[in-house]
C-alpha cells in the first residue's frame, strides 16, 4: 500500500519581487522518507488523502502557511484596489510594501521557529521530480557572526563581509547562499538554514554577488553613514592601513531580546557597551575596533580593549536570578513550559538589575511594545452580600488600572498578553493565570464588577480574601454534651467545619472514605444546632411555686435527612445510639404523608 505524508516547501517567489513562503505538499514515501512531491497540499488534498490535521502542529503551521502564501497576500491587501493582482503590484506601493515586508518576515521567521522545533520535514524549492532527500532543510544550533574588514588604498577602502562560524570564515559570494530574510537576516548555505547575528540582510546582500565593495575617498563619509554606521559597532571588524587609539572605558550591560531559535521563546542576549562598541556575551575576542568617517572623509579608527572581570560580575547578576547559558550562548530560566518566564524573571527584576547599571530593551511581542512598568496590587477583598460575594483586587501597571473583570476574562480565555490603554502589552504572570482559574471559570464576570456566589465560597479559600466591609461569622464550636460518643480529632474538625458553614448560610458536603463517621459528624451538627435554637417562656396563666423554674420552649430543630430506602433503619439505630435527645421519625414507602408535618 502506497504511503503519503504532508511536507512544506521554502518557495521563492520571483515575479520582480523576491521573497520567500513557506507551501504545504503532499509526498510520497519510499523507505520511510518523503521521496517526490505528488501535490500541493491545499485543504481539499490533504483531507482527500485522509492525512489528519486538526489537534496537531500541523493546523498551526498551515495557517502560517496560508497568511503569507502570494494569492492571500493580494487578496488582504489590496483593498479597494480591485486592479490589484500581484504581489508586485502590491509592492509598487510605499505604503503597503512596508507593511507587507514587515508582515512576511514576521510569519516567516514563526514558520521556522516552528519547523525546527517540531522537527517538521522542510525542504528548499521543492519541484517534481526532484528528490526530495537532496534538498532538505536542517537548522543549525549557531548562528552566523558577520565580520567586516575595511582595507586603505590611495584612492578610498576597500569593504569586505565575511559570515564566521568558529573558527571558519565563508565568502559569501563562493557559494550559492540564498538570503531568505533580513530582520532577523536568514540564510540557506549548504543544506542548513543560519541565523545571522547583528545585521541587516540588506546589508549582506551585495556581498552574494560580490566579494568586496570599493569606496571612493571623496563619498566616505555619505557612503558609512548611509550603509555601515548602524553595524560598525555591534560586529567585529578588521582594519589595514589605519592608525588608531585604544581604549577601555567602563561596561555597561545591554539587555536585549532574542527569540530562541529553537522554541521560539524570548531569551535575554547580554551584551557590554564599550562607548561606541558592543561585544555580545560569548565573544571570544577582547578587542574590537571601530571605524568610523568624518565630514572630510577622514577615516579613524578606534580599538576598544574589554575590561572581562567587571564583565563576570553582570553575568553572576543573572546568574543570581536563576537563569542558566542556553547552547547559543544566551541566558534563560530552565526546566518551564511557559514562553514568557525568562521575559518575566528580567520584568520581576527590572529594578535590581537597573541599579546594577544594566540598560534593558524590552521586545515587542505580536506588534506591540511590552511595558516595562511596576507592577502594584493590592489586597484580594470581599464584601458579602445577601447571597453572593462582590470581588475586587486592584491592579496598577505604572499609572494604568487594569479591572479585576478585564484580568478574569483573559484568564478564563488563557490569553496572557493584555493591551493597556497606552498601546503597551502587558504579560499576566502565569502564577495570576494558575491562581485566578477557577475563579475566572466560577465567578459572575459584569461590566461593574466581579460576583461569586455565596454557596461556592470554598473557591475562596485559597485565595487569602480579605474582607472590604462584613467578614464571614466565625463560630465557637464545641462537640454538643447530647452526643453519645467520643469524636476522633479529625471527626470534630469535621464536625466545626460543617458548623462554620451552617452559620454563614453556606452549603458543605463531606467527603470521607467509608467508615470514617461521616454519620457521627452529621448528628454532631444536628445536636449543635439544635443546642444553640432559641428558647422563649411560655406566656401562659401558669402558678408557679417559689422554687419552680419558669418553663420555657425552644424552637423545634426541622431537618429533612435524604437517604438510599437501604440506610434509612441504620440511621435510625445511629441517632438512637449517638443522638437520643433528637426525635426522628422515617417516612418510606407509603407511609402516612402526615407524619411529614411533625
Amino acid at each position: 500500500m502506497e504511503e503519503f505524508q504532508l511536507i512544506y516547501g521554502l518557495q521563492p517567489f520571483n515575479g520582480g519581487v523576491v521573497y520567500f513562503y513557506p507551501e504545504p505538499y503532499i509526498a510520497r514515501v519510499k523507505k520511510g522518507k518523503p521521496a517526490y512531491m505528488e501535490k500541493i497540499g491545499t485543504a481539499e488534498v490533504i483531507s482527500s488523502y485522509g492525512i489528519t490535521v486538526n489537534g496537531t502542529i500541523h493546523e498551526k503551521a498551515l495557517a502560517l502557511c496560508k497568511e503569507i502564501h502570494p494569492s492571500n497576500l493580494v487578496e488582504k491587501y489590496r483593498g479597494k484596489h480591485t486592479k490589484v493582482t500581484s504581489v508586485v503590484q502590491l509592492f509598487e506601493d510605499a505604503k503597503i510594501k512596508m507593511v507587507l515586508s514587515r508582515k512576511v518576515e514576521d510569519v516567516l521567521s514563526a514558520f521556522l521557529v516552528l519547523s525546527e522545533k517540531h522537527k517538521l520535514p522542510f525542504y528548499f524549492h521543492i519541484q517534481r521530480k526532484v528528490y526530495l532527500e537532496d534538498i532538505r532543510l536542517a537548522f543549525s544550533p549557531l548562528p552566523l557572526k558577520p565580520l567586516l574588514r575595511f582595507e586603505k588604498t590611495a584612492t578610498g577602502t576597500n569593504y569586505f563581509l565575511y559570515l564566521c562560524l568558529d573558527d571558519r570564515r565563508i565568502v559569501p559570494s563562493e557559494y550559492p547562499i540564498e538570503l531568505i530574510g533580513d530582520l532577523p537576516a536568514r540564510i540557506i548555505h549548504e543544506g542548513f538554514v543560519y541565523l545571522v547575528e547583528d545585521v541587516n540582510g540588506a546589508k549582506l546582500r551585495p556581498f552574494l554577488k560580490q566579494e568586496k565593495i570599493f569606496i571612493p575617498e571623496r563619498i566616505t563619509f555619505e557612503y558609512f553613514n548611509k550603509f555601515i554606521k548602524d553595524v560598525v559597532g555591534t560586529t567585529q571588524i578588521e582594519v589595514e592601513g589605519y592608525d588608531f587609539e585604544e581604549k577601555s572605558p567602563v561596561p555597561v550591560p545591554l539587555i536585549r531580546f532574542g527569540e530562541s531559535f529553537h522554541t521560539g521563546a524570548p531569551e535575554v542576549l547580554l551584551s557590554f557597551v564599550y562607548e561606541n562598541a558592543r561585544f555580545v556575551y560569548g565573544d571570544k575576542s577582547r578587542h574590537k575596533v571601530i571605524i568610523r568617517a568624518d565630514e572630510g572623509n577622514a577615516i579613524g579608527v578606534t580599538i576598544y580593549r574589554r575590561q572581562e572581570e567587571t564583565e563576570v560580575g553582570f553575568v553572576k547578576a543573572l546568574h543570581n536570578l536563576d537563569m542558566g547559558e542556553t547552547a547559543a550562548l544566551r541566558f534563560a530560566v530552565a526546566d518551564t513550559d511557559d514562553d514568557y518566564t525568562t521575559l518575566q524573571r528580567v520584568l520581576q527584576n527590572i529594578k535590581v538589575l537597573k541599579d546594577k547599571g544594566f540598560t534593558i530593551e524590552l521586545p515587542r511581542i505580536e506588534g506591540r511594545q511590552v511595558s516595562g512598568a511596576e507592577v502594584i496590587t493590592g489586597r484580594f477583598e470581599h464584601e458579602l452580600k445577601t447571597d453572593w460575594f462582590d470581588l475586587n483586587l486592584y491592579i496598577y501597571v505604572g499609572d494604568q488600572q487594569i479591572s479585576f473583570a478585564s484580568l478574569l476574562t483573559h484568564i478564563r480565555n488563557k490569553q496572557r498578553l493584555f493591551t493597556l490603554s497606552n498601546g503597551e502589552v502587558f504579560i499576566i504572570p502565569l502564577e495570576w493565570m494558575e491562581k485566578y482559574e477557577t475563579l475566572a471559570r466560577m465567578a459572575v464576570v459584569e461590566v461593574n464588577g466581579v460576583k461569586l456566589a455565596k454557596a461556592r465560597h470554598s473557591v475562596l479559600d485559597d485565595l487569602t480574601a480579605h474582607s472590604a466591609e462584613s467578614k464571614l461569622e466565625e463560630t465557637d464550636f464545641e462537640v454538643p454534651n447530647t452526643i453519645q460518643a467520643l469524636l476522633r480529632p479529625y471527626q470534630i474538625e469535621g464536625a466545626r467545619w460543617l458548623a462554620h458553614h451552617h452559620a454563614n448560610g453556606l452549603g458543605a458536603c463531606l467527603a470521607d472514605d467509608m467508615g470514617l463517621g461521616k454519620t457521627l459528624q452529621t448528628l454532631t451538627l444536628l445536636c449543635y444546632v439544635k443546642a444553640g435554637l432559641k428558647t422563649e417562656a411560655i406566656d401562659k396563666a401558669t402558678q408557679l411555686s417559689l422554687f419552680d423554674a419558669m418553663p420555657v420552649q425552644r424552637t423545634a430543630l426541622q431537618a429533612l435527612i435524604v437517604v438510599p430506602y437501604s440506610l434509612v433503619f441504620n440511621w435510625l439505630a445511629e441517632i438512637r445510639k449517638f443522638a437520643p435527645s433528637l426525635i426522628a421519625l422515617n417516612h418510606t414507602g407509603l407511609t402516612d404523608r402526615r407524619i411529614l408535618k411533625f
